[in-house]
């Protein structure tokens, strides 16, 4: 079974501005994501910390259209980046996350 054939949900390559911090105490840091799905996303980072369990997010569509805010859990930490699971997000905030990674939003 390939790694592809465990996963729970569909990944898109959409690439979105992403704003997150580790603690309510940190400024965000700025970064693009690789990869999304319903269940959450991978961050590119040139320098992705170590030993962090959650994080505070906030990115936008290519469209601009809404800030969306999620909550999520590192799952794995890599050279390149940070793969996250969304613990929290606003459900018409994953309504509008499904549409994009659908293609069926967001085509500007």
């Amino acid at each position: 079974m390939t790694g592809s054939d465990k996963r729970e949900f569909k990944r898109a390559a959409i690439p979105l501005l992403i704003q997150y911090r580790f603690s309510p105490f940190e400024n965000y840091e700025t970064d693009y994501s690789a990869n999304v799905s319903a269940g959450g996303l991978f961050i590119h980072c040139d320098d992705p910390p170590a030993n962090v369990s959650t994080i505070l997010l906030r990115f936008l569509p290519r469209d601009g259209s809404r800030v969306i805010l999620a909550q999520g859990e590192v799952v794995r930490a890599a050279e390149d980046g940070l793969a996250v699971k969304f613990l929290q997000i606003d459900a018409a905030d994953q309504a509008y996350l499904n549409e994009l990674i659908e293609g069926t939003q967001g085509a500007a």
